[in-house]
């Protein structure tokens, strides 16, 4: 006699064989002619609830366990776009969808206090965004100049980041100084790994790997853990320069490194060999608006009190965005190149006799068409975010030329050279007010956007 007990392996058994045989059927509708699994398959079955590649993602290992503990080191942004890790929803972490164009992936990883990384850069494909916002143009601004800060423009700015490294978006600019500055629009990213000696509390994922293909010096010989291979996320096609991805990961804001960088500025008559780029410090301490307070002086030592020029303020512009980890990097097939974009910062300090000294900013720029024909139109997202957003008064010429009562934005000109060409030149200038009012400053995102093709 069969016993109830009996039954209910039996139907177990069934159902769990059931289940197999409908993975194996969706396997076997996702692999290629030669049987190799076929990316772009799993790209559309899992992309919409997928966030990771490993089940126990870097994001959530570095909140419970990592850098982001460390308080005011990396601080979320939170966006209209974010959502929490599904592995890890209780973790206060904002994770974003991000596609766009590698711009730099390092062959060696660094080894840091938090913890062991492979860093990665990324040209951000503003088209892609611009689809999610449809109409909605002020939330498009709102998240871009979230999402690109003024530290992120500083960071990549031709002088900052080797021009060769910018291949995708045809846009350059030589910054005359740190007063003006403009940038494609791009993102640093970090995958982390797992090293025993600096969390011997805590115990690695199992699912995590040493991975051959990831140069990583090996110290008090412990290899380092990884939630993927930083150079190869999939296993069976490495990641290169130039190539198109679709990132999931933890959107973060990193200090701007300047407070131990004091000696920079103010050091330079003791230690003439640290001056470094004391304009570019300057600069961003402005930008927070913070008193340049020296620290670290020769015989007196620290004089500043802690935080005092906003490295921790999350609202601090001088700060830039990170994928810091990214969980999953996945390459696509490239889109046509149907826009263009970069970001311009323009800071006039202040002063105490005016007029003070002026920023500007003139880009011209003649750009191929894609398809004979072709239109250009150029949207102008100027920054509001705090500290970022324009005093009124201080853009002395813009949109309304020399009328700095009325200029809300630069100066926009297009004009088509016919079938293949078309030319536009972006101007603007700011200028601090005397008796230390406020500084001149500017930041807005430029969209280069072709119409009419049949791209």
């Amino acid at each position: 006699m069969i016993t109830d007990y009996e039954l209910e392996v039996a139907f177990m058994k069934r159902l769990r064989y059931g289940k197999m045989l409908f993975i194996l059927i969706l396997l076997s509708a996702g692999c290629g002619p030669d049987g190799k699994i076929d990316k772009d398959f799993f790209n559309g079955l899992v992309r919409s609830t997928a966030q990771s590649i490993n089940e126990v993602p870097g994001s959530c290992m570095m909140s419970k366990h990592g850098p982001l503990q460390t308080p005011g080191k990396w601080l979320p942004v939170k966006t209209s776009q974010s959502t929490k890790q599904e592995k890890c929803p209780e973790e206060n972490l904002s994770i974003v969808e991000l596609k766009g164009w590698i711009l730099k992936i390092e062959d060696k990883c660094h080894h840091e206090s938090e913890g062991p990384d492979l860093r990665i850069d990324l040209e951000i494909d503003t088209g892609a965004i611009a689809a999610k916002f449809g109409s909605d143009q002020e939330g498009l601004r709102t998240y871009l100049n979230k999402l690109v800060r003024v530290g992120n423009i500083y960071m990549y700015s031709p002088d900052n980041f080797a021009r060769e490294n910018i291949p995708i978006s045809g846009v350059s600019s030589r910054s005359l100084d740190w007063h003006s500055v403009a940038s494609p629009l791009a993102i640093h990213m970090e995958v982390w790994g797992w090293q025993k000696k600096l969390h011997s509390l805590a115990k690695p994922p199992d699912s995590w790997k040493a991975m051959p293909s990831t140069t990583c010096d090996i110290r008090d010989n412990e290899p380092v853990l990884w939630p993927f291979d930083p150079h190869n996320p999939w296993g069976d096609t490495p990641i290169k320069q130039g190539d198109y991805v679709v990132v999931y990961g933890a959107l973060v804001t990193d200090n701007p490194h300047y407070s131990s960088n004091r000696a920079e500025i103010v050091g330079c008559g003791f230690l003439p060999e640290d001056c470094g780029e004391p304009d570019k410090l300057d600069v961003l301490r402005t930008w927070y608006g913070a008193w340049h307070c020296p620290n670290d002086l020769p015989i007196i030592g620290k004089i500043c009190p802690d935080d005092l020029d906003g490295e921790k303020d999350e609202l601090n512009p001088a700060r830039w965005t990170e994928i810091h980890p990214p969980d999953n990097i996945f390459p696509l097939s490239p889109p046509p190149i149907k826009e263009q974009s970069f970001a311009v910062a323009l800071l006039s300090e202040h002063c105490l006799f005016g007029p003070c000294k002026e920023a500007s900013f003139a880009q011209q720029l003649e750009l191929p068409k894609p398809t004979p024909g072709a239109t250009l139109r150029v949207v102008e997202l100027v920054s509001q975010e705090p500290a970022e957003g324009p005093n009124n008064g201080t853009i002395v010429f813009g949109n309304h030329e020399r009328d700095a009562a009325l200029n809300s934005g630069a100066k926009i000109t297009i004009t088509d050279l016919g079938q293949t060409y078309a030319r536009v030149h972006i101007e603007a200038t700011v200028r601090g007010e005397g008796g230390w009012g406020r500084p001149g400053r500017f930041k807005a995102v430029y969209r280069l956007v072709w119409e009419n093709t049949n791209l």
